[in-house]
């Protein structure tokens, strides 16, 4: 009779921890890294977000002390052929220093962003963008 207490225990512990260990890595599923560089424009993946906020941030830097300081995010929801993609908005971030965006309440989906700044041959660039959801 102990023997099947200790292994019932047992099996009850390793669940436990199965899921301790699960828990987390479904939490931050929609949780994605990335580079950027771009002189014009650039359209990033595709990703899947699980929640309904989806944030980003990044620090930037860019080749030049170009007159024109700032340039733009815009969040679309990719949406199946033959319907257009939404357009959810967009934050102004500086071309030199921290970025951030947060849409709020824009539901689990598909989703890219789109960097944009004028057309003046000026290299933007970043070593880590971080997008996740909440």
């Amino acid at each position: 009779m102990a023997l099947r207490q200790t292994r019932g225990s047992a099996l009850i512990v390793i669940a436990l921890v199965v899921l301790t260990v699960a828990m987390p890595l479904a939490a931050f599923a929609s949780d994605y890294s990335s580079t950027l560089s771009y002189t014009y424009k650039l359209t990033g993946a595709t990703r899947s977000y699980s929640h309904g906020n989806i944030n980003i941030t990044a620090y930037c830097s860019s080749s030049s002390t170009a007159p024109i300081t700032t340039h733009v995010v815009r969040l679309y929801r990719d949406n199946a052929w033959p319907k257009g993609d939404d357009y959810i908005g967009y934050k102004t971030w500086p071309r030199r220093g921290s970025g951030s965006g947060r849409w709020t309440s824009v539901g689990s989906g598909n989703y890219y962003f789109k960097f944009e700044k004028s057309d003046d041959g000026v290299r933007v660039y970043s070593d880590y963008v971080h997008m996740w959801c909440d």
